[in-house]
């Protein structure tokens, strides 16, 4: 009888077999094209559309179309750049055209001499879940007047990711603006509600959550977003508004702050993006 039943079979075994996609590129360049593809299993061409055969020799790149955020890409490229471990959530697209969401987990490879010499991608589609929990927020979760998300729903979305953020090694930034009367006391009606709702939604991503914190006071959460692509954000922001008559009469307030690793709940961001107003 066998002692060692791991002689039977090999990772290699279980990994071809896995029914989650797995891919090892080699860890150089991460510039230009990206690392290249020296293995992928089966699953790949379930989630995909592509054949191992097909993958082997491109780039992971391949997978991304024009609608996967800049976020996403420069999140993915600077964990690369620095060998670090991430998981995140991405928008790539199958051979057919057709969009798919994965949760990505990668990690580094070293060899004997303790060098990165590969990097492995787990990839699992998560496209049914992710228009199950747009569905469901969608129907329990907005404000009445705005049609983004509630205060209650809002805080739910930044505890999610602050915990996912800390799991995973990721950053993330909030983006808090308040609209302020040039008058003073002036609130805002149904309508500019409603138009503001509509501008936020337009100028922001889908993977990005969007609140209504209060009466005039909103809040955007960014995943994977540095202080920096915030700050373009801003700009987007502040033009948006600044182009709608509605608006002529308001000043726009913001504040913005990213995930400190010495975060201990999720309200110290959003401290730090309120106190950041200007």
């Amino acid at each position: 009888m066998n002692s060692n039943p791991s002689k039977d079979f090999g990772f290699r075994d279980i990994i071809d077999s896995a029914t989650e996609g797995v891919i090892v590129t080699r860890s150089a360049p991460i510039e230009g094209d990206g690392p290249e593809i020296v293995y992928a299993n089966a699953a790949m061409e379930k989630i995909s559309g592509y054949t191992p055969e097909e993958l082997l020799g491109n780039t992971p790149r391949m997978l991304q179309c024009e609608e996967t955020s800049v976020a996403s890409r420069k999140l993915i490229r600077d964990h690369l750049v620095q060998a670090l471990p991430l998981r995140c959530r991405i928008l790539n697209q199958k051979k057919s055209g057709q969009h798919y969401w994965v949760e990505l987990s990668i990690v580094p490879i070293r060899n004997e001499q303790g060098q990165v010499s590969h990097f492995a991608s787990i990839q699992r589609d998560i496209t049914s879940f992710k228009s199950l929990e747009e569905t469901l927020g969608n129907a329990t979760s907005l404000d009445s007047q705005t049609r983004v998300l509630s205060r209650t729903a809002f805080l739910d979305a930044l505890e999610k990711e602050w915990r996912r953020a800390y799991r995973h090694h990721s950053t993330y930034s909030l983006l808090l603006f308040r609209l302020q009367h040039e008058r003073g006391s002036r609130l805002l009606d149904d309508a500019q509600l409603a138009l503001l709702g509509e501008t936020c939604v337009h100028l922001f991503r889908k993977e990005d959550s969007i609140g209504r914190l209060s009466q005039d006071e909103f809040c955007i959460l960014m995943p994977e977003t540095d202080i920096l692509l915030a700050g373009h954000a801003v700009s987007r922001l502040r033009n948006g508004i600044g182009a709608l008559a509605p608006f002529a009469d308001f000043r726009v307030m913001i504040g913005t702050a990213e995930r400190d690793l010495l975060d201990e709940e999720q309200s110290a961001i959003l401290q730090r993006a309120h106190s950041n107003l200007t």
